[in-house]
């Protein structure tokens, strides 16, 4: 079955945290979007799009088949900041990390922010003790946005229904049209709206700059990494240990929609099992074929 690949471009609409790690009481945020958080947000997407159509209720299995459908049949890639023609894609280099063609401080300085939070003590009306928090966040400015690719499967389906990109009455541009990524969605943050979309035609590509080898009938996305290039997603330890890679690696885990088996019901109540990974950005020392799984997660071939 081959493959579509859409090229897309989101207007940031409000502040964006992906949920990272803490720093004594600030809450940092991903400088990126992860696949898995699209992957959440269009299976979100989705799975409301099907019960309004259907007159029918949003339960765990319309989440599981939606969940499923952005796993086998339309994949998210990593989406990254833009501004202009320049895309943020990090970059570990002997100087330390840069993001595009600037180092990690000026970015921050830039399109990073925070804002504090505390709890009030009733009686007091003070400040509660050990409640203060600061949440990090990427900021909405007027000419940032977030690119990115989806992988479409020709004839893809949902529930024996036919999946487009742009006909028929499931359109898949419009049901991603506008998402809600990432924490914090309680106070207005992670909205965002599609602007562009391209559908790339040439049967080899280029992904921020990395070569794409699509064949016909091929189940299997694979990308060529010349040597000295940026991954542009996390890669999988594991069968990595003849390539040289400089960079980080981290357990990557993250938050899903609990169905009841998992305990809590309800977004973000459920946590993945960790997976080691290098990081975005790490550079490949030699040239390397690597495979797309879910997620946008990268695999050795």
């Amino acid at each position: 079955m081959n493959w579509q690949i859409y090229k897309l471009l989101y207007r940031i609409e409000s502040p964006i945290h992906i949920g990272f790690h803490k720093l004594g009481y600030v809450a940092r945020t991903r400088y990126y979007i992860p696949g898995r958080t699209m992957w959440g947000a269009g299976a979100e997407a989705l799975a409301q799009k099907i019960g309004t159509i259907r007159n029918r209720n949003i339960d765990d299995s319309l989440y599981r088949t939606a969940q499923d459908f952005f796993k086998e049949q339309a994949i998210f890639a990593y989406f990254y900041l833009q501004e202009k023609e320049k895309i943020f894609l990090p970059r570990y280099t002997e100087e330390g990390i840069r993001f595009g063609d600037i180092p990690i401080e000026e970015f921050e300085l830039k399109y990073i922010t925070s804002f504090g939070k505390t709890a009030i003590e009733p009686k007091s009306l003070t400040a509660e003790e050990g409640s203060l928090y600061e949440i990090e966040f990427i900021k909405p400015l007027p000419d940032l946005y977030l690119t990115g690719y989806l992988f479409l499967k020709e004839n893809a389906q949902f529930e024996n229904e036919n999946v487009s990109w742009e006909e028929g009455k499931i359109s898949l541009k419009e049901i991603i049209s506008s998402l809600s990524i990432g924490g914090e969605r309680r106070y207005g943050f992670g909205r965002i709206r599609l602007v562009k979309s391209e559908k790339i035609e040439n049967s080899k590509i280029n992904l921020f700059g990395i070569r794409v080898e699509l064949e016909p009938n091929q189940e299997i996305i694979k990308f060529t990494f010349p040597e000295n290039n940026p991954l542009f997603a996390h890669l999988a330890i594991e069968g990595t240990e003849e390539i040289k890679i400089k960079g980080d690696i981290e357990p990557l885990v993250g938050r899903e929609f609990a169905f009841e088996k998992n305990g809590k019901i309800g977004f973000g109540q459920y946590i993945s099992q960790a997976q080691i990974c290098w990081v975005p950005g790490s550079i490949l020392a030699q040239a390397t074929s690597l495979k797309l799984g879910d997620f946008g997660i990268l695999y050795r071939c």
